[in-house]
């Protein structure tokens, strides 16, 4: 007989939570291990971790990892703590073989995978056949998740008309998210369903909410991890026209939170614009590289419903606030994009700001003399993790 074979990981340990606001770095290699690196822990021999279970082995017999992954996502589905089955073949990869399935099967849903605490797997056998127990702590029951999928239903049938184009609902859902939720500062909240029922949650919790609403609108969507802002971050991918964009819910709400204000600063956004301050592992997620802006001209040049809702959109969300190569850096720059915003008729803008905030300031106050605007003039800055640029939101007051 050989010994048992413990193992044990993790999906989002408290420890492992994401943060919306950085203190200081952490190197991406290290984050790989902490967030995608399942199985990390090295093999402990007769390590009891998880209360002994008398298992009945022949109920289920398993012998590939094909099956093994559908037979785990089924258990991951269910929410199913303690699981065991029967394993009939060699014995020598069988380690390998649990990890590999058990890694597919976590991520084979976004609900499996985020909502899965902590794992570990033990065996006992011989050469030729084994008993294996898994052991699997949840942070949404099967109910609660049910919750959260019927509740994604109700709200997407009720923020969006059956006759929108996916553009439409795409924003109705953003929306929605920003501004019923409050990010968890404390960073005890990470579930969709808490998000829900008691408006809170960290990154991974709006996530899972827009990737739910997305589903139930049939707009093609993914959850991408990476780094945002130094520390680990989940945000969403969204498919419209055969496009892909980002669309980071968690990064468009404000904090400190405040009521129902929405911004548009990481709204359907390409690589080219994340990679100011979101990192991720290359060839996780398809290629973001159309810019969305074309898809609002087309909208506006198709007149109809579409271009009345393009020339909406305009008026808060920025195509340039993102890119390096579009950034400004003095007072007449400023007055030039606050005029062109201003005539669009756009309640705010956003422009990308080259410089430190006390040169900001001065450039605001020349730009504010120079257009004969009336003071003091709204505004609210925020940093760029990968640039010492600088986010600039400026509130246009309505023509006299």
């Amino acid at each position: 007989m050989y010994d048992a074979d413990v193992r044990e990981g993790g999906g989002y340990d408290e420890g492992m939570a994401f943060r919306k606001r950085p203190r200081r770095r952490s190197p991406f290699s290290v984050m790989r291990m902490l967030l995608l690196g399942c199985f990390i822990v090295s093999v402990v021999a007769g390590l009891a971790l998880w209360p002994t279970v008398e298992a009945r082995p022949f109920e289920v017999v398993l012998n590939d990892a094909e099956a093994m992954t559908n037979w785990f996502e089924e258990r991951f589905t269910q929410r199913e703590g303690i699981s065991s089955f029967r394993y009939e073949g060699s014995t020598d990869a069988l380690t390998a073989q649990v990890t590999e399935a058990l890694s597919a099967a976590l991520h084979s849903d976004p609900f499996i995978r985020y909502n899965v605490s902590k794992y570990s797997f033990q065996w006992k056998g011989s050469a030729d056949h084994a008993l294996v127990t898994v052991y699997v702590e949840y942070r949404e029951t099967r109910e609660q998740t049910q919750f959260v999928l019927n509740r994604a239903r109700e709200i997407v049938q009720e923020i969006t008309a059956p006759d929108d184009s996916p553009h439409q609902k795409v924003r109705a859902i953003h929306d929605y998210v920003v501004s019923h939720l409050t990010y968890d500062e404390g960073m005890t909240k990470f579930t969709a369903y808490e998000a829900l029922t008691e408006g809170k949650t960290v990154c991974q919790g709006y996530a899972l909410l827009v990737h739910a609403m997305l589903r139930e609108a049939g707009i093609p969507g993914q959850i991408i991890e990476g780094e945002a802002g130094g520390t680990l971050h989940a945000w969403n991918l969204v498919q419209l026209d055969g496009s892909w964009y980002h669309l980071d819910a968690t990064w468009d709400d404000p904090l400190p939170n405040r009521g129902k204000q929405i911004r548009y600063t990481y709204y359907l956004r390409t690589d080219e614009e994340m990679r100011g301050d979101h990192i991720w592992e290359a060839g996780q997620a398809p290629a973001a590289d159309r810019a969305y802006a074309l898809a609002v001209d087309r909208m506006k040049a198709e007149g109809g419903a579409l271009s009345g809702f393009a020339r909406e959109l305009e008026k808060v969300w920025s195509p340039d606030v993102l890119l390096a190569d579009r950034a400004v850096h003095d007072a007449p720059a400023l007055a030039e994009r606050f005029q062109t915003a201003r005539d669009a008729g756009r309640e705010r803008m956003q422009i990308r700001y080259e410089g430190d905030e006390l040169q900001l300031r001065s450039d605001l106050h020349d730009m504010v003399a120079m257009l004969g605007l009336a003071a003091p003039l709204e505004y609210r800055v925020s940093s760029l993790t990968n640039s010492e640029d600088r986010i600039v939101e400026i509130t246009i007051p309505a023509s006299p």
